[in-house]
């Protein structure tokens, strides 16, 4: 069980992992928590999540049938305690984004500490974007990861053979969903420091936020 603050949101290798940017409808694979570094091992301040593309598009307009089933994985990096709430809001956004995407939490409470359990994201599916980041690798888009069924994202294609393999409590009606709260840019959210992972304590001191949210590419 591990412990957030959130807030409003608004890969390389072989060939099976993916290079190409796009917005993918995508399963979660793996969790790894705490992430350790690829090349010595040692834990870092953060989760890595590993995700493998159902459907989707690319950013260059090609067929996405090559690339289905190819893997990607992102590193969520938890608020350190040595910088500003401000350069903290950013991990916040990314892993709430998660959060909600993955259906662990529901945007009704962003803006408070949330207890989760990371490993049921496992087999979870969502649409999240990746672009071309350093040296051939893959990064995050913003804070761009959204649920399946998250309006924002309908034009998306998805694996429709792969929805079905949800459970009905993991969808949604699209309509269900509080955009506002999501991108914050109707009221101001506040978090508090602190929080726990694997059952022990984590620092997110200095993750508070009390400012007003407007990202607009979220």
């Amino acid at each position: 069980m591990a412990k957030f603050a959130t807030t409003s949101y608004g890969a390389s290798g072989g060939e099976a992992w993916l290079k190409k940017p796009g917005t993918f409808h995508a399963r979660v694979v793996k969790v790894e928590e705490p992430a350790l570094a690829k090349k010595t091992q040692l834990p870092l301040n953060g989760f890595r999540v590993t995700f493998a593309v159902l459907s989707g598009k690319l950013d260059d307009g090609t067929d996405i049938g090559a690339e289905v089933g190819k893997q990607f994985d992102y590193l969520f990096f938890y608020p350190d305690s040595d910088k500003t709430p401000e350069q903290n809001l950013w991990p916040i956004k990314k892993i709430t984004a998660f959060l909600v995407g993955a259906g662990l939490m529901n945007e009704s409470a962003i803006g408070q500490d949330v207890d989760v359990e990371l490993q049921h994201s496992i087999n979870r599916q969502l649409v999240i974007q990746m672009a071309a980041g350093k040296d051939d690798f893959l990064d995050l888009h913003y804070s761009n990861i959204y649920h399946i069924d998250d309006p924002r994202v309908a034009s998306i294609p998805r694996d429709q053979a792969a929805l079905k393999l949800l459970p009905a409590q993991l969808r949604r009606d699209p309509k269900s969903f509080d955009l506002e709260k999501i991108t914050g840019k109707a009221s101001s959210a506040s978090s508090s420091a602190g929080g726990s992972t694997n059952g022990q304590s984590r620092s997110m001191a200095g993750a508070g936020v009390g400012s007003k949210f407007d990202v607009d590419d979220v």
